[in-house]
C-alpha cells in the first residue's frame, strides 16, 4: 500500500492550487489536498492555528507525510506539534517560522507590506489578489504565465474578504521558531532561490534551529514553486521520504 501524503495550501488559495503537485505524486503516494480550516471560505469561520489543527487532524492519516506551502506550512508545523501521531515527516515549501521581520529574525518581509495589502484588499479585492499573485510569481522563469495561473487559482477560491484579512493577520503575528525546533519528526524545508516573500537567506537560520531540519534550495523560481515546478518539488519529496 502506498504511503499517505497530505497537502496544505497557502493564504488566498484553496486545495485546488496544490493539484499540479498532487498529480505528479499520485503514483507514489495516496495524495489528498485539503482546504485548510480557517483560511478558506469552505469553512464557516476564521480560527486560530490550534483550532484549525483540531478540525484538520481527523482527516490526516496516522503516520502520514504532510507537506505545506507558505501559510500551509505553518499549519503543518502546528499539526506536527499538537498531533505527532499524525505526522511522520514534514515538508515545508516556501514556508518560514516567521513570515515578517521579528526581533532576532531579520530574514522576513516588512510587516508594512502586509498592512498595505490588507488595505488594498478592502478597497478592491480582485486588485489586491492580483497584486499578491504578482508577488508570488516574481523570480519565476515564466513570470506572466505563473502569475496568471496563480491569479486564476486565487480568484476561483472565492475566499471572503474577512477570511483574507484574518489570514494576513496570522502571517503578521506568527513566530514558530520554538515549535519548529522542538519537533521530533524529520523536516525538509524547500526554499526558492528567487522568492520575494520567503527570502532564501532564511534557509541557514531555519537549519540552525534543529538537527532534524534539512534545507534544499531550488534555483530559478519564486514563491509559486509548487505550481511552477511541481515535478522538481515531487522529486525532492520522493528522495526525502525514501530515506
Amino acid at each position: 500500500m502506498t504511503a499517505p501524503l497530505h497537502l496544505l495550501h497557502g493564504w488566498g488559495f484553496d486545495a485546488r492550487v496544490m493539484q499540479p503537485l498532487a498529480r505528479t505524486l499520485e503514483e507514489s503516494y495516496r495524495v489528498r489536498a485539503h482546504d485548510v480550516p480557517g483560511i478558506t471560505t469552505s469553512w464557516p469561520m476564521t480560527m486560530t492555528l490550534c483550532e484549525s489543527v483540531k478540525c484538520l487532524a481527523g482527516a490526516i492519516d496516522p503516520g502520514a507525510v504532510v507537506a505545506g506551502w507558505s501559510l500551509g506550512g505553518n499549519v503543518a508545523v502546528q499539526l506536527a506539534h499538537e498531533r505527532p501521531d499524525r505526522v511522520a515527516a514534514l515538508i515545508l515549501i516556501c514556508s518560514t517560522p516567521c513570515f515578517v521581520v521579528q526581533p532576532h529574525w531579520t530574514c522576513g518581509i516588512d510587516p508594512g507590506a502586509l498592512t498595505a495589502l490588507r488595505a488594498r484588499l478592502q478597497e478592491d479585492a480582485i486588485a489586491g489578489l492580483s497584486e499578491f499573485a504578482g508577488w508570488c510569481a516574481m523570480g519565476e522563469r515564466a513570470v506572466k504565465k505563473t502569475r496568471r495561473t496563480l491569479l486564476d487559482y486565487t480568484l476561483s477560491a472565492r475566499t471572503s474578504p474577512s477570511v483574507l484579512a484574518y489570514g494576513l493577520g496570522l502571517l503578521q503575528s506568527l513566530d514558530q521558531r520554538e515549535l519548529l525546533a522542538q519537533l521530533d519528526c524529520p523536516v525538509v524545508m524547500l526554499f526558492a532561490g528567487n522568492d520575494r516573500l520567503v527570502p532564501v537567506v532564511a534557509a541557514g537560520q531555519c537549519q540552525s534551529l534543529s538537527a532534524n531540519i534539512q534545507v534544499r534550495v531550488i534555483e530559478g523560481c519564486g514563491h509559486g514553486l509548487p505550481v511552477s515546478l511541481p515535478g522538481r518539488v515531487a522529486e525532492i519529496i520522493r528522495e526525502f521520504t525514501a530515506k
